[in-house]
C-alpha cells in the first residue's frame, strides 16, 4: 500500500508539474534546463516532464549537453555511442544521431553517451544555433539537459540560444549560496530564467 501511495503521489507531482510548465512555456521554444549543484537528479526530471508531455501529443527532444555526467542513456536504457558532442566536435548532421525513447513514441534524445572534460572548446554559437533553430520547426519542444552552471561555465553559454531557463535546486539549498550563485551567473548572461523547480536531493 506504501509503494502504491508513493508511486501515485510522485504521478500526481509530475502531472501538476508538467501543467505549471505548459503555463509559463510556448511551443516551438528551446528550454535549458540547469542545476545549482551536482547532486541534483536534474535528467531524471526532466524525462520525466518530457514524457508528461508526450502522453498529451507534444513532440519533444531532450539534448543531454550535460557531458561531465551523462545519465540519460542509462535512464532510458538506450545504449548509443554517439551524441552531441560528437555532432558539435564532428561537425556530424545532428538527424544521423537522434534515437528514440523506448517508452513513448514522440520522444526523441540525442545523448551524451560518454563523459568528456574538454567542452569548452565545440562550443561554436552559430554552428548550434542553427541546429537548435532547425530542431525548433520539427518539435514542440526542445529540453536541453546542461551541468551545474555554478560550477562549470559552459552551461552559461547556453542561455543566449534558449527561450527560456529553468533551474533545479535542492530544497535545503534553497535560496541559499550554492541557489543564489547559479542565479547570479544566470542573470549574468541575461538568462531568462522562467522558473525555479525544488527537488529532495
Amino acid at each position: 500500500m506504501f509503494n502504491k501511495n508513493k508511486k501515485e503521489e510522485i504521478e500526481r507531482s509530475f502531472v501538476s508539474l508538467k501543467n505549471k510548465f505548459l503555463r509559463i512555456s510556448h511551443k516551438n521554444s528551446l528550454v535549458q534546463f540547469v542545476s545549482s549543484n551536482e547532486r541534483i537528479n536534474k535528467s531524471s526530471l526532466i524525462l520525466n516532464l518530457a514524457r508528461k508531455l508526450v502522453k498529451d501529443n507534444y513532440k519533444v527532444i531532450i539534448i543531454e549537453a550535460d557531458f561531465r555526467n551523462p545519465r540519460m542513456g542509462d535512464l532510458c536504457d538506450i545504449d548509443f555511442d554517439r551524441g552531441f558532442y560528437d555532432i558539435l566536435d564532428q561537425e556530424k548532421p545532428y538527424e544521423n544521431f537522434i534515437v528514440k525513447d523506448h517508452f513513448q513514441k514522440n520522444l526523441d534524445l540525442i545523448l551524451a553517451p560518454s563523459q568528456k572534460d574538454d567542452s569548452q572548446n565545440i562550443l561554436a554559437y552559430d554552428r548550434i544555433k542553427a541546429i537548435f533553430d532547425s530542431l525548433r520547426e520539427k518539435y514542440d519542444f526542445i529540453f536541453l539537459d546542461t551541468a551545474s552552471n555554478e560550477k562549470y561555465d559552459d552551461a552559461n553559454f547556453y542561455p543566449s540560444l534558449a527561450d527560456s531557463v529553468i533551474v533545479l535546486a535542492g530544497k535545503k539549498d534553497f535560496r541559499k549560496k550554492k541557489l543564489n550563485a547559479s542565479l547570479r551567473k544566470l542573470e549574468n548572461v541575461n538568462a531568462k530564467i522562467s522558473g525555479i523547480i525544488t527537488t529532495d536531493n
